[in-house]
């Protein structure tokens, strides 16, 4: 996907980078009154947090319109940055999303697309290095209205 595609970055240093690449709101012709506000909780001080081009170093939320919706598919990119050591697992709503997957390529690098069917409200993306959890994501998936302009 290009560049301007991304929805959200999350670059926990000497472990992984996260990324969301989808359609961009705005490109759904999407617009709403509300915010949704992204979180991060990560063991990690010098985490780095994007979502949307706004950028939060060191902060722990960021609020911003409605990213991501149901019915739609997304692509999850996690690219580790430290491959000694413990296994790192990527969770949402408590499922591997790493399980059974193979690595791109030589690259420690894995792509995983993600549709979240009709599910609304919240939910949390969880990266863990073994049993330490590295940092965990709360997002919120919304209802898309395409008569909502």
């Amino acid at each position: 996907m290009k560049q301007e595609d991304y929805l959200l970055k999350l670059v926990l240093p000497g472990v992984a980078k996260f990324s969301i690449y989808g359609p961009l709101p705005q490109a759904r012709g999407f617009a709403s009154p509300a915010l949704a506000c992204t979180s991060i909780q990560s063991t990690h001080i010098a985490a780095q947090l994007c979502v949307l081009s706004e950028v939060v170093e060191g902060g722990r939320s960021i609020s911003t319109i409605p990213f991501i919706f149901e019915q739609t598919t997304y692509q999850f990119d996690l690219a580790l940055e430290a491959t000694d050591g413990p296994e790192v697992r990527m969770l949402l709503r408590g499922t591997d999303l790493l399980a059974g997957r193979s690595r791109i390529g030589s690259q420690p690098a894995y792509a995983i697309p993600v549709n979240f069917q009709s599910e609304v409200g919240f939910t949390e993306i969880e990266v863990l290095r073994g049993t330490v959890r590295q940092a965990g994501n709360e997002v919120i998936l919304s209802k898309y209205d395409a008569g909502v302009v």
